[in-house]
């Protein structure tokens, strides 16, 4: 059979996905439509059918539940959950990766954690960026990164904050472009895409009271790189995304900001 698919634009990397199993595309392409593009890929995602056993009861958040195992040259990634479970493997050699099949009403849980993974992967090993736990804000032109954990208070700012416009509240990738350092929306939890330079990093934290103050760039290192988000550890990749880090907090400000439910902080930040 023919294999179709198409281009999804993944902060500015096209991914072709494709497939002769048309059911699965039109269910990705469903999950993923807002970043439908146009481009010639740098990474390829085939679907594959499988007899393989891979559990219907997946846990709905797959997101954080997939563990990476070398298998010679290629990545393979399999479910945390259902140990031997493959959801497919990556060869970075070829930028090609092959997601496994089984079809049903989980297709979208396992898609969006393998896409997740293997882009991840992907940018790591070209040296193109990083996908990390932040939400972002674009307002006049300029870019807000809050770095941090579930419970910091990410969503919290971008929902307090008075007409920005919000990159995303969760996953955003972010790559270096022309000696500037850019933060994207991803379709893992977002729908549309969004762009914006990074013109300053806010570790924020809830307190009963307003208080902002700058970070050095060493300490804004460690901080930046405990919120990336990894499937794996690979010491020639932890080595790159340090040195990455590195390089944003050398040319970004970089602040901790504690800060009560209210929308007062926006005045402070955006100065």
């Amino acid at each position: 059979m023919n294999k179709t698919g198409f281009t999804l634009d993944i902060a500015r990397v096209p991914v072709r996905i494709f497939s002769d199993r048309e059911k699965s595309l039109g269910l990705i392409e469903g999950v993923f439509g807002g970043f439908i593009s146009r481009g010639e890929p740098e990474l390829a995602i085939e679907v594959r059918e499988t007899r393989r056993d891979i559990p219907e009861d997946l846990p709905e958040d797959l997101l954080s539940d997939v563990k990476v195992i070398r298998k010679g040259q290629n990545i393979g990634f399999y479910t945390k959950a259902f140990p031997g479970a493959e959801l497919g493997f990556f060869d970075p050699r070829e930028n090609k990766a092959v997601f496994f099949d089984r079809g049903g009403g989980f297709l979208e849980n396992h898609i969006r954690a393998f896409t997740l993974a293997v882009f991840q992967f992907f940018l790591f090993h070209r040296e193109y960026g990083f996908v990390i736990h932040a939400s972002g804000i674009r307002q006049g032109g300029r870019g807000y990164l809050f770095p941090g954990p579930s419970g910091s208070g990410k969503t919290t700012i971008t929902a307090l904050w008075p007409g920005a416009s919000v990159v995303s509240d969760e996953f955003i990738c972010i790559r270096e472009s022309k000696g500037a350092y850019f933060m994207y929306s991803t379709p893992w939890k977002e729908t549309t895409k969004s762009e914006a330079v990074i013109g300053k990093i806010i570790f924020p934290r809830k307190a009963d009271r307003l208080e902002i103050k700058k970070v050095s760039p060493a300490s804004a290192a460690l901080e930046l790189l405990s919120n990336i988000i990894y499937s794996f550890y690979d010491a020639s990749i932890m080595e790159k995304a340090l040195g990455t880090v590195k390089d944003i907090t050398k040319k970004v400000p970089c602040s901790e900001m504690r800060f009560a439910l209210d929308s007062s902080f926006w005045q402070e930040v955006a100065v």
